[in-house]
């Protein structure tokens, strides 16, 4: 994935920022698979440092960075409300981080490329029968690639449907 990041990105500081966030949101998804949890002592200096990072380094700005942080609370916090979802306090954290990071309009579409990651997997796992389902489904691997997608070809897919909606 690192070498994918180069390849965007090239040896910049947002290729850089972008390799950190594969490395940390890497360790986050798979803690989130081994053991059902993300550690607050991750997960807030993500979200500090994904507010500093968007904001600053990968020229979102401020308003921007804290839209997108406001767009994963706003969507994540009612459905962790719900008590028989399997959402986590760390999961909506990890939103507001993924979503200070990619910056508004990018953070709608990692997320919504998050759900597109998860509803394969939730079929498959329903249509399988798989013991996850008592466990949980693990969302921080879901989140961690959608808002890759977001950082690395953001733009572009922003870039391609306003002009198809616009050609209309």
């Amino acid at each position: 994935m690192l070498a994918l990041v180069f390849d965007s990105l090239g040896a910049t500081y947002s290729g850089f920022t972008v390799c950190m966030y594969v490395l940390v949101f890497g360790y986050i998804s798979w803690n989130d698979y081994q053991h059902r949890q993300i550690p607050n002592a991750i997960s807030y200096p993500c979200i500090l440092l994904g507010f500093i990072c968007g904001s600053i380094i990968l020229d979102n700005g401020f308003l921007s960075s804290f839209i997108g942080a406001a767009i994963g609370f706003t969507f994540f916090f009612p459905i962790w409300m719900i008590p028989r979802f399997t959402l986590g306090a760390g999961d909506v954290k990890l939103s507001i981080a993924i979503g200070a990071l990619c910056g508004f309009p990018k953070a709608i579409l990692a997320f919504s490329i998050s759900l597109a990651f998860l509803a394969p997997a939730v079929i498959g796992i329903l249509v399988t029968r798989s013991v996850m389902i008592d466990r949980g489904i693990p969302m921080a691997p879901f989140l961690s690639a959608g808002g890759l997608v977001g950082l690395l070809w953001g733009d572009d897919i922003v870039l391609w449907y306003t002009v198809l909606l616009t050609d209309r």
